[in-house]
């Protein structure tokens, strides 16, 4: 059934070269973007207007719902522009580490990023005008789904990832925003770049800890307003994690050595995800670092068969890159996710239109 009239929720991630982008379709045809970079021969913003855009639902004012940008580097923000007020893609909620809140406030002067801060400055003209509150969609309608639909976005306030960190590049990707999705007994988890001491700070709820969450159930809703605004008693990751394990973990920080985070996994049922995805680490230069080893054997994942193309794997694949695939994966809300790898992202359309 095609991506837009299925009540499965379908999420892409694309090849975008040295950088991250992904898109998560809910099962109410809700579009919510998790950064929004771009390659030389890929635009994820072209994509998503050819493709997406006017196939999302129209119950909003603006039909992206919601736009969350995990940090300010260059390779998670290199298209932000394409977010810019006046645009197609103007989100109806914009969600990213800001200055507008003194106690969350991002110290621009620690973020160092390798084009002299020409993505910067775009990502900081985005919530210009905005009150750039960090939040969750609010559940609006009386639909309810088979299976139960929930997401919840994590993370360490700005001014306690300082005392973390004295390395800036540390500390601007322990400001990463983790965002979580559940469809019944399936999950993901996007932790942007977070360095393990700001994962273990969030896991462990620990001072400057902020959680933001959403049940897409009516009833959830009325009775536990706050929990789409401000920290209050929604579920802590690790709880979540704890329970229903995890379908699939996108590898924080490009899957590198620097940012594996072992109290991560120890949090997750039974150890490990069913897979992970690895977007493509920087390339050949001193930063180029290690991916972690665990990432890519039986020890880091369980393992899931993947569609490659036409063919399904004949043996289970523990981790999957977005080096030369662009990558879809689908949740019915039971069994074991669907996930298809295509170089071309046509051909990747094909299947999401199936």
């Amino acid at each position: 059934m095609a991506w837009n009239t299925t009540s499965d929720a379908v999420i892409w991630i694309f090849n975008v070269g040295r950088g991250s982008a992904a898109f998560v379709r809910t099962p109410f045809n809700k579009g919510i973007l998790i950064d929004i970079s771009r390659s030389e021969p890929f635009s994820t913003s072209k994509f998503i207007l050819d493709n997406l855009y006017d196939k999302l639902s129209t119950q909003d004012e603006k039909r992206i719902a919601q736009a969350i940008l995990t940090h300010p580097h260059t390779d998670h923000i290199s298209d932000c522009e394409a977010l810019a007020s006046g645009s197609k893609l103007y989100p109806k909620l914009l969600t990213c580490p800001n200055d507008k809140i003194p106690a969350e406030a991002v110290n621009w002067s620690r973020i160092k990023n390798i084009d002299k801060d020409k993505s910067l400055a775009k990502y900081r003209a985005l919530f210009e005008g905005r009150s750039a509150g960090l939040q969750t969609i609010e559940h609006d309608s009386p639909y309810i789904k088979p299976s139960e639909f929930e997401y919840g976005i994590y993370y360490l306030r700005p001014p306690i990832c300082e005392k973390l960190h004295t390395v800036d590049n540390d500390y601007g990707n322990a400001i990463s925003l983790v965002t979580y999705f559940r469809y019944g007994s399936q999950s993901i988890l996007f932790p942007g770049d977070i360095t393990p001491e700001a994962m273990a700070a969030i896991l462990g709820e620990r001072e400057g800890a902020e959680k933001r969450f959403t049940i897409f159930n009516q009833q959830f809703q009325s009775k536990n307003p706050r929990w789409s605004k401000e920290t209050f008693n929604q579920p802590s990751l690790k709880s979540r994690l704890s329970t229903y394990g995890l379908s699939v973990l996108v590898a924080p920080h490009h899957g590198l050595e620097s940012c594996h985070s072992t109290e991560l996994h120890e949090a997750m049922k039974d150890g490990k995800p069913d897979l992970i995805v690895i977007s493509e680490k920087y390339g050949p230069g001193v930063t180029e670092g290690k991916t972690h080893g665990n990432y890519q054997c039986k020890d880091g994942a369980k393992g899931l068969r993947i569609q490659m193309g036409n063919q399904l794997t004949a043996e289970p694949r523990y981790s999957i890159s977005t080096k030369s695939n662009h990558i879809l994966i689908r949740f019915s809300g039971t069994g074991a996710p669907r996930v298809i790898c295509e170089n071309r992202i046509e051909d990747l359309m094909k299947w999401a239109n199936q």
